[in-house]
């Protein structure tokens, strides 16, 4: 492997990782928002 594919292999991966906490930090606050919320929006879905 050359120096620039070392290279272009570790920004990928620095950005899976970034990605991966964005997507889970999303979930969080979207678990925190459902659980914040009445039971009405829930008998929407039902």
């Amino acid at each position: 492997m050359t120096y620039t594919n070392q290279i272009s292999y570790d920004a990928e991966l620095a950005y899976r990782q970034q990605s991966i906490r964005r997507a889970t930090a999303a979930d969080r606050l979207a678990r925190q928002v459902r659980r914040r919320r009445p039971r009405r929006m829930d008998s929407i879905h039902n």
